[in-house]
């Protein structure tokens, strides 16, 4: 399974959250206040995705929708002429940095995908190392000559969230198609033949998702 970080498209908007909202004209103590509505709206968005995730068995769809939750509000925010009030950047800010984190999701169908041990502790590993470097590139995108509307970094994140989409179609199709071959190869195969394979314990740790009665997780 391909290796992907979590978002990290909002990543500087709650990291500098309260920075931000003092760019806006709100004091010390309303960007304190002002924060804590964002982060009660991440919470119910990651656990809603994840509840939804877990019950429809379904994974790439919902990635989808938690990258593109953020997207309508980013290009408000791109279209809000400068002397717009800062109660609407507000409105629009606290849905950007309250968008679901796939992450729960990613981690999870990693785990399902390797199958084995040893490939688990290897894809949980590197998913780690690159949620690392997500977070040093994503530093990148608000950059202080861009302030304090961040035009050009909002582009970028509109595109990196475009991006990411096209990728989990590209990877759920790919996926998909070896699903599809590997049903032909099983069904092609005798009933007999069947039962003897799956009794083969040994080979299951060591073949691991590359066996032919394996599916990957969609």
């Amino acid at each position: 399974m391909q290796q992907r970080r979590p978002s990290r498209m909002c990543a500087e908007l709650k990291q500098y959250l309260t920075l931000t909202l003092r760019h806006l004209g709100f004091s010390t103590f309303e960007s304190n206040m002002l924060a804590v509505p964002c982060a009660v709206l991440q919470m119910i968005t990651v656990i809603g995705v994840a509840w939804s995730s877990q019950k429809f068995n379904e994974r790439t769809w919902h990635c989808i929708v938690a990258h593109l939750f953020a997207v309508p509000f980013l290009v408000a925010l791109e279209a809000m002429p400068v002397n717009t009030g800062m109660w609407e950047r507000y409105s629009c800010t606290m849905f950007i940095v309250g968008a679901p984190s796939y992450y729960p999701i990613v981690l999870s169908w990693l785990s399902e995908s390797s199958f084995s041990v040893k490939k688990r502790a290897i894809s949980v590993s590197t998913f780690s190392a690159t949620t690392v470097v997500g977070a040093i590139l994503a530093a990148q995108a608000y950059q202080k000559r861009d302030e304090p509307y961040y035009y050009t970094g909002n582009k970028i994140l509109i595109g990196s969230a475009l991006l990411a989409c096209l990728m989990f179609i590209v990877q759920r199709w790919v996926l998909s198609r070896a699903n599809k071959e590997r049903d032909k190869a099983w069904e092609a195969m005798p009933i007999p033949r069947q039962a003897e394979y799956q009794k083969t314990t040994e080979e299951m740790e060591f073949d691991g998702n590359q066996r032919l009665d394996f599916r990957f997780p969609l």
